[in-house]
């Protein structure tokens, strides 16, 4: 079969999905379809044609009532079988889709800039928020980011989009392009960003968002950001009906749809006169307490935990995030000089900015 999903990798294990083609018997080979989560020891890229030995197991059900059930979870993505292979042979490659293999090669350079440049915990926590490859980040720094409510930041969502869209625009208005050129570049990188983090819901509702807004700033029209909200929902529930059932869908849109509708009538609320004070602390903690009131029900039931601190620590969590956002990918580009002095000042920066944000 065919490795047509982006590999996760965690600690010494790689998740991916294999697209079968055919089914090897002692005395036949029969064509097959249908996709296989495989779990593998060593490493693979997307886009591969593998040989696999062993057996196909049905993935097992939830272990108690009301716990996560795999099984289910895998339906929902069509895949109804398991398999840890014995033995795999590589017969080919770049058998996907050409647009992915060319994400797929950005996404790997990435990674490997921030190998060399960063490593260690600095460097698994850098790739889990640019790239979405948080499986290397250590349990103890997961633990902490869970039990001060700013989990959120380790898993690539509308809120890395939004900074990536946000950075994109400044730094290309500084080129002083005409806006529909402006909103046509951002809107090419934040599609690609998508497919390197291997389409997942709050991503693309984040994508397809930003770019509605974009376009009615281009046409100067007035618009319901609720229901743009609602139009981008259906459109992903049309492209796949199972990720209305999908945790981060639900919780990406949730938190989107507390900002919409209860930041305003929040900050309405507090009347602060001084500008850099509403700016600097009352706009991002009503930001942070309107999406939490978006997500409050859903994280209860979910994860059983409700960290009020969450309200706090977003207002310094968020923006540094950004920063390291930022900087992590501008290492990327500035690697791309090949002047080795400017490489190790940027990495020193993004050193320094991800050693603050997790301090």
């Amino acid at each position: 079969g065919d490795v047509l999903s982006l590999p996760d990798t965690r600690e010494e294990k790689t998740y991916v999905e294999v697209e079968a083609r055919s089914l090897v018997l002692s005395s036949d080979t029969i064509p097959v379809c249908g996709r296989i989560r495989v779990t593998l020891g060593g490493d693979i890229e997307y886009g591969e044609r593998l040989i696999l030995y062993g057996r196909l197991d049905s993935p097992p059900p939830a272990r108690n009532p009301g716990g996560f059930d795999y099984r289910e979870w895998l339906a929902r993505q069509n895949i109804y079988n398991t398999m840890s292979p014995d033995s795999m042979v590589k017969v080919g490659e770049n058998f996907g889709n050409r647009f992915i293999l060319l994400t797929a090669g950005i996404r790997n350079y990435i990674e490997t800039t921030i190998d060399r440049n960063i490593g260690g915990d600095k460097g698994a926590f850098l790739k889990g928020i640019t790239i979405g490859e948080r499986g290397m980040i250590p349990g103890e720094v997961q633990e902490v980011f869970r039990n001060t409510g700013v989990v959120h930041i380790l898993a690539v969502s509308g809120l890395h989009v939004g900074i990536i869209a946000f950075i994109l625009f400044l730094v290309i208005r500084l080129f002083r392009l005409p806006n529909l050129i402006n909103i046509m570049v951002t809107s090419a990188c934040l599609i690609t960003y998508a497919f390197m983090i291997d389409l997942r819901p709050s991503v693309v509702r984040a994508t397809i968002m930003s770019i509605l807004l974009m376009i009615t700033f281009l046409t100067e029209r007035d618009t319901d950001v609720l229901n743009t909200l609602c139009v981008v929902a259906f459109a992903i529930l049309i492209w796949n009906p199972q990720f209305l059932f999908d945790v981060s869908f639900q919780l990406s849109f949730g938190a989107t749809a507390g900002i919409i509708y209860l930041y305003p009538k929040i900050h309405s609320l507090i009347k602060m006169k001084n500008r850099n004070i509403d700016n600097v602390i009352i706009k991002p903690f009503t930001v942070s307490l309107s999406a939490q009131a978006g997500t409050t029900l859903l994280a209860a039931h979910y994860f059983y935990r409700l960290p009020v601190i969450s309200l706090i620590a977003n207002i310094f969590v968020v923006p540094l995030t950004g920063l390291c956002i930022g900087t992590g990918l501008l290492l990327s580009l500035v690697n791309l000089l090949k002047i080795d002095l400017l490489s190790r000042i940027f990495a020193s920066a993004v050193y320094g900015v991800t050693a603050l944000t997790l301090g």
